[in-house]
């Protein structure tokens, strides 16, 4: 063998073990990373004085632990036997899907109504007016829920410190806007019902988290 084809050949080596060193250390960085991001997931919250932790019972045995603010509004401790019923309830996997059929039954009357009826002259837009009614006070009583359970602002897990909840209020806002009667300028924003159907993503965690994705992968 030549000179020139054994110097070659030891350059080849070198290369090698540099790759190999590299191929190392970036393994070791994603490991390290990796270890970091499930240390921060598995790694139990650190309470502060605000918190409060909350275990809701089921009938079929699953328990939910949950961290609360201490006091909703000031004044409903976690204690409080009305703040623990609506917990218990508004963390019950049925209430979820009764909401997901109320959007849906929602969205089925939103596309029936006749938007060039403006006057709501038509029988049946009358009636899907009367069942917007219904549905607005749902809608209503959910989100006063979820401020008693889990606080208006004040605690990290406060109902508008999640920006979907601010959606499912302005829905509500809107919906008793527009039940207010003879304001011609309000008829508008029953065009806003179409946000109705949204709250739906609010209600699905896994469609959530995919849109919440979706939005920081364009960012």
């Amino acid at each position: 063998m030549s000179g020139g084809d054994a110097a070659l050949d030891d350059d080849k080596r070198l290369q090698n073990i540099i790759n190999k060193l590299k191929k190392s250390a970036d393994d070791a960085h994603i490991k390290e990373k990796l270890e970091k991001d499930l240390k921060k997931n598995i790694s139990p919250k650190k309470l502060t004085s605000n918190d409060a932790k909350v275990t809701v019972d089921y009938p079929d045995g699953t328990k939910k632990k949950l961290i609360v603010v201490k006091k909703s509004l000031f004044c409903l401790n976690p204690t409080n036997r009305l703040r623990l019923s609506i917990l218990w309830l508004i963390e019950w996997k049925y209430f979820d899907r009764f909401v997901m059929t109320i959007i849906f039954i929602n969205s089925i009357c939103l596309a029936a109504y006749d938007y060039d009826d403006r006057d709501e002259k038509h029988p049946r837009n009358q009636r899907i007016t009367r069942a917007g009614l219904v549905f607005t006070i749902i809608f209503t009583i959910e989100c006063f829920f979820k401020i008693i359970a889990y606080g208006l602002a004040m605690h990290q897990n406060a109902y508008l410190r999640d920006g979907w909840n601010w959606l499912d209020l302005i829905v509500v806002i809107v919906g008793w806007i527009e039940m207010i009667p003879n304001i011609p300028s309000i008829r508008g924003l029953r065009t806003l019902r179409v946000l109705r159907p949204l709250r739906s993503i609010n209600s699905v965690k896994s469609m959530k988290d995919q849109i919440v994705s979706l939005i920081r992968s364009l960012g």
